[in-house]
């Protein structure tokens, strides 16, 4: 006479799951064939579901003063962030952002006895200054 006993579990893309000593790493459907004192077989059927990871890559940038809101975090310099989130599985979902700085950092400037023109504004290439006056970096 057999028995079965059935068992269903849950990982994530990465992980692995032993199951007497067979390490799996995919879904399926597994079985083991165990032996009780009475000499009859005990037969486990395990089904395993492993759920995927996300991994999300994303491109962007901001204008040079702006800051960039990354699930939070603002973020004002060029550079590679990471975050990890979490599915609805209890997986790791990771977003790569790539974000670029654009645009003309200007430093400040005391304009004396005049007028100090700067434009287009804003602008993703030539920007044009115009002193009407005496300029003191300060």
């Amino acid at each position: 006479m057999e028995d079965t006993t059935f068992i269903s579990d849950t990982i994530c893309q990465g992980e692995s799951y032993d199951f007497s000593g067979q390490i799996y790493t995919v879904s399926g459907t597994y079985y083991d064939t165990l032996q009780s004192i009475n000499g009859c077989d005990i037969i486990i059927e395990l089904t395993l579901t492993v759920n995927p990871v996300y991994f999300t890559k994303i491109s962007d940038s901001v204008y040079v003063g702006n800051s960039y809101d990354f699930h939070g975090k603002q973020l004002t310099e060029a550079g590679t962030y990471y975050d990890t989130l979490q599915t609805i599985h209890d997986c790791d979902s990771i977003i790569e952002l790539t974000l670029k700085v654009t645009g003309v950092g200007i430093p400040q400037w005391t304009i004396e006895n005049g007028q100090l023109k700067i434009y287009p504004n804003p602008t993703s290439s030539q920007l044009k200054i115009t002193n009407y006056g005496k300029i003191r970096n300060t």
